[in-house]
């Protein structure tokens, strides 16, 4: 195998390695924002109002997106 054909196979293989990282991920933060748009997983009665429960529904999609993508 020449270093030609050794770093195109190598770079295959880190974009495939990629998309299957990047689509579990997704799977993941879909997972949580379906959570909590269906209010799963807590009891919305503790909230005091809508503002309270929308503080809280934002920052746990924050967290779902990860520190890079979640803040401004």
């Amino acid at each position: 195998m020449t270093e030609a054909e050794f770093v195109k196979q190598f770079e295959t293989l880190v974009a495939r390695y990629e998309v299957e990282y990047l689509r579990a991920d997704l799977v993941s933060v879909r997972a949580e924002l379906r959570n909590i748009a269906e209010a799963k997983r807590f009891d919305r009665e503790r909230f005091d109002d809508d503002m309270a429960f929308a503080d809280w529904a934002q920052s746990r999609a924050r967290h779902a997106l990860g520190p890079n993508d979640g803040n401004p």
